[in-house]
């Protein structure tokens, strides 16, 4: 998961958002999801879904400057997110989707996007 800073309005006759049932979670129609609560935006798709294939904590740093110089969803401050702002994600009585291979299951709102690798990494060094 990648978050950015910055919340982006849809231009007119850009797609239309739609939002999860509990209206936290706002799908910009840009792949990108914008928290509510925390004025976060996050990917929709994690980086196994963007590109196919998993990635480690370096390959994740390369992943997200390339997303800032393409200016993924016309943003260029994509970053690794903090331990804490992952954790906001994280809903117990929600339930995306089981990873991909695994029997765990991903509690998080459906919104995002399904069958994601279930890896995560944060900028925070140990947690």
């Amino acid at each position: 998961m990648f978050l950015s800073l910055a919340v982006i309005l849809p231009e007119k006759g850009e797609s239309v958002e739609s939002w999860s049932v509990d209206k936290r979670f706002k799908d910009n129609g840009d792949k990108t999801i914008t928290d509510t609560k925390t004025g976060l935006m996050w990917m929709k798709e994690d980086s196994y879904l963007h590109s196919g294939h998993w990635v480690n904590w370096f390959k994740s740093i390369q992943f997200i400057k390339q997303m800032n110089k393409e200016g993924f969803a016309n943003e260029y401050d994509w970053r690794l997110p903090t331990i804490d702002q992952l954790t906001t994600l994280y809903e117990i009585d929600k339930m995306n989707s089981k990873v991909l291979g695994k029997g765990m299951n991903i509690h998080i709102d459906p919104i995002f996007a399904k069958e994601g690798s279930g890896s995560i990494w944060s900028i925070d060094e140990n947690g």
